[in-house]
């Protein structure tokens, strides 16, 4: 079955336990005068998406809506063409289950009209997801993964359908379509490459619905669709998964009259996020674009002097401080930056340091900290009863130790911590001596200022 067929099945609405992420959906747009619709959507992340009404192939629409008599009331000014269910965005994701069933899971933001027939007054916006799967074990518990919600269920028969849900929010409340915003669906799932999909018209999509493709943008990170549960897959097969997804959305343009989709190249609007957004020196950040609208080129500025003009490029960030950022991208319809303060926080590395040694006393146990280390390297602790200079290669680090002809007192491994503490005997005939003590971390090549203890 198609998934513009899949979609368009009659629903059977059900309540039932789900973990899902906040609402994602930020906003509607204003109301078409001549079909009652809304003209867009908003997610969280500033993805705004039309009605998708034309003949491109990308809507899951028969055919085109157009308004053939403009002066008439709806329905009548779109003579017999627009449809009784269409999409705003849809996805969709299949599996084979056990003994060749399948399983199905639909996730849409949909306009339709509350009766099923094309009637003024009826229009609706609802979010839909549903799960379908074949071939279980009749009474037993299976956890659903998808992009917008984890479900536990339990099966109600070993057939066809033995999970049959289908959860709409805003189906029931025609004209009030801020109701879909309360619905699971946000942000809009995309192609994660290949983008941007463009028809002849200049429409920019999230994704061609004829082909699977891999996607992003689930909130939980949840790119995929995963069952598990006994034997799902067949005997013994307790888990199934895919992260191929058929998805469809078109990006919100200057409308025509009639809100039928289209109105030429969409203006890019720039935005990005930034993975870390802090860290200890040297950093590595990602930069991700999540621009919307026909994008041609970008251009980044990291804050420090560097630039790119990758579309998601990585950058390294070698100096401490508060770094702005800013995106500008240019397609054939206008140019755009965003611009964010603070994007990126870089401190510097601890330093490292003797910070004490307990008691100080020969004749005994002595025990000595250090602070300010690398996390899993390995710590050397040299030691002298002369100042002065010596050059020391110890595991790969040439370093020029502050105190003379020291000797290794221990090596120790930091162990996932930045400080360590380490029990040494000091014989009694260091007593009344002054050491000089300074300690290397071979993890960044560094050294501690020299601590000198009397014994």
């Amino acid at each position: 079955m198609s998934m513009h067929s899949r979609l368009l099945a009659a629903a059977v609405a059900m309540s039932f336990p789900i973990v899902a992420a906040s609402a994602q959906l930020s906003s509607v747009g204003p109301v078409v005068p001549e079909n009652g619709f809304p003209a867009s959507y908003t997610d969280g992340q500033g993805t705004v998406l039309a009605p998708c009404l034309n003949g491109s192939g990308f809507c899951l629409v028969d055919a085109a809506a157009e308004l053939l008599s403009p002066g008439q009331p709806f329905p009548l000014n779109y003579g017999g063409t627009f449809p009784d269910e269409f999409f705003y965005w849809a996805g969709q994701a299949d599996l084979v289950t056990n003994a060749g069933g399948s399983a199905l899971l639909v996730m849409a933001l949909e306009g339709a009209f509350a009766n099923g027939d094309v009637i003024a007054g009826d229009q609706a916006v609802f979010g839909r997801i549903r799960v379908r799967v074949d071939n279980l074990v009749a009474g037993a518990s299976y956890q659903i993964t998808t992009p917008y919600g984890i479900f536990n269920e339990i099966a109600t028969n070993s057939g066809t359908r033995g999970i049959n849900m289908t959860v709409d929010v805003g189906i029931d409340t025609p004209g009030v379509f801020t109701a879909a915003l309360g619905s699971a669906i946000g942000p809009y799932l995309r192609w994660d490459t290949g983008l941007p999909i463009i028809d002849i018209a200049g429409n920019q999509y999230l994704g061609d619905p004829n082909i699977e493709h891999t996607v992003t943008g689930s909130p939980s990170g949840n790119n995929f669709f995963r069952i598990v549960g006994p034997n799902v897959g067949g005997l013994s097969v307790n888990s199934i998964e895919t992260n191929l997804f058929s998805v469809m959305g078109m990006l919100a343009s200057a409308l025509p009259p009639g809100g039928g989709g289209g109105g030429g190249p969409v203006a890019p609007v720039a935005s990005f996020t930034t993975t870390p957004a802090s860290g200890i020196a040297p950093l590595n950040v990602t930069f991700t674009d999540t621009s919307t609208g026909l994008v041609d080129t970008w251009s980044w500025s990291f804050g420090d002097g560097s630039v790119s003009a990758l579309q998601s490029p990585s950058h390294g960030y070698t100096t401490p401080g508060v770094y702005t950022v800013s995106l500008t991208v240019t397609g054939p319809s206008g140019t755009n930056t965003s611009s964010v303060p603070a994007a990126v926080t870089v401190t510097a590395p601890p330093s490292l340091r003797i910070e004490s040694v307990v008691p100080g006393t020969a004749g005994g146990r002595n025990t000595f900290n250090i602070t300010g280390a690398s996390v899993n390297a390995d710590i050397v602790m040299l030691w002298s009863n002369a100042q002065g200079t010596s050059s020391q290669l110890l595991r790969g680090c040439a370093i020029l130790a502050d105190i003379a002809a020291p000797s290794v007192l221990f090596r120790e491994r930091t162990r996932n911590s930045t400080s360590l503490s380490r029990s040494i005997n000091v014989g009694r005939n260091l007593r009344g001596l002054t050491m000089y003590l300074q300690a290397i971390d071979t993890g960044n090549c560094s050294k501690s200022p020299v601590f000198v203890e009397l014994f």
